[in-house]
């Protein structure tokens, strides 16, 4: 059965032109289970490429608001779909734009830290915490059947950690960066992130040495 779904799924992506996380409308069909999401590692993922990446983000929910400290891991789009790349090649024909953006990925996506009783995110760069963000639950860009956790760098501006010298360049007035994540398993996530709608790259976040409760599985995001 599995194997005809992703027959299935093959024939939606090829046939519609769209990619497949946004013809995916088949919840009950494509949902993993718990022994099938609990078999996933940062290392696996890693060794996803952009289509299964998306496959696989189309088949979670998002899953409880986040509360610690997550080790983060970057995963670029390297399909020949990738818009980013292309409109840095036209700006920056030398690929300087293009190295500079990674490396910020890397360091930007590497340590993020959830304060779900405020609804804010903060990432760790070095030992400075910086780039705060709003943290709410909202309806994902690429797959709008169901809800993502919303990371929203566009009004950091009213969050009290916000220092404006440097953390504007994440905001509305600079990259307009926005991320949305989804529970893999509990203390794993996976995450896409856009800048300036536009999308730019896949995050694997995980909190080492999670313990799971019975509630683990069954926390979903809101916003009350």
């Amino acid at each position: 059965m599995k194997f005809l779904n992703l027959i299935l799924l093959t024939f939606i992506l090829f046939s519609s032109g769209l990619s497949l996380a946004e013809e995916l409308r088949f919840d009950d069909l494509f949902v993993l289970s718990e022994a099938e999401r609990s078999a996933y590692t940062v290392d696996s993922i890693k060794k996803l490429d952009q289509e299964s990446l998306d496959i696989l983000y189309a088949q979670l929910e998002a899953g409880a608001l986040p509360n610690a400290d997550y080790s983060g891991t970057v995963i670029f789009d390297s399909s020949e779909s990738n818009e980013i790349e292309r409109i840095l090649a036209i700006i920056s024909p030398t690929g300087f734009l293009e190295t500079l953006i990674k490396k910020l990925g890397v360091s930007l996506w590497k340590k993020k830290i959830f304060d779900a009783a405020n609804r804010s995110m903060t990432n760790r760069i070095l030992l400075l915490k910086q780039y705060p963000a709003h943290m709410y639950c909202g309806i994902s860009l690429v797959d709008t059947r169901r809800e993502s956790i919303i990371l929203d760098y566009n009004f950091a501006d009213s969050l009290p950690s916000y220092v404006p010298l440097v953390d504007w360049a994440m905001g509305r007035t600079g990259l307009a960066v926005r991320d949305e994540i989804r529970m893999v398993r509990p203390g794993l996530y996976l995450g896409r992130a856009y800048l300036r709608g536009t999308f730019a790259l896949n995050f694997v976040l995980e909190q080492k040495g999670f313990k799971e409760t019975k509630d683990s599985w069954t926390n979903f995001c809101t916003n009350d």
